[in-house]
């Protein structure tokens, strides 16, 4: 069973579907290019992944 999982971008609040990805993915944000590691669907947890500068 697949279960469909919505969250919105730390960074611009753009609306992101997360269904197919798994724990320890990176997710992108495709309206602003924040990159997100998926720790866990139940509870939703993320970790924005800094840029090194």
């Amino acid at each position: 069973m697949i279960y469909k999982f919505n969250m919105n971008c730390p960074d611009c609040a753009t609306e992101l579907s997360v269904s197919e990805h798994q724990s320890g993915d990176i997710v992108l944000c495709k309206n602003c290019g924040c990159e997100m590691e998926l720790l866990n669907k139940d509870p939703l947890e993320i970790r924005v992944i800094e840029e090194e500068k």
